[in-house]
């Protein structure tokens, strides 16, 4: 039988802090490469292309806020998990992190995924 529960685990965290209210325009990163456009789109059309997103993790992605508040300090801090298990695995997906999955447990004691440790 499946089950699904909501819970919460306590985990070194640091502090995000609220999001800049200033969109990002200008890219970060003085080295990211530009994005690569084929020679056959005609001008018109690729002046625009890749607008918004970036290529790289300097490059401005509208229309998402920069995270630039953060600490660097960690400190125990709880969230919110989803424990999706049954009779062969256990799995925990962080809820306040789009889903990631945190741990995948086998029933047998052997690790088969988990981010636990690599904090």
């Amino acid at each position: 039988m499946t089950t699904l529960t909501l819970t919460e685990i306590t985990m070194p965290a640091a502090l995000i802090g609220p999001s800049n209210p200033f969109p990002q325009l200008n890219r970060l990163a003085e080295s990211a490469p530009a994005l690569q456009v084929d020679e056959s789109v005609p001008e018109e059309l690729r002046k625009y292309i890749g607008y918004g997103v970036g290529s790289s993790c300097g490059d401005p992605c509208l229309p998402y806020a920069v995270q630039d508040n953060y600490q660097r300090e960690r400190a125990p801090q709880a969230f919110k998990v989803a424990v999706l298990e049954n009779e062969h695995l256990r799995a925990t997906i962080l809820l306040e992190y789009c889903g990631r999955l945190w741990s995948n447990l086998s029933r047998m004691g052997k690790t088969v995924q988990s981010m636990e440790h690599s904090y």
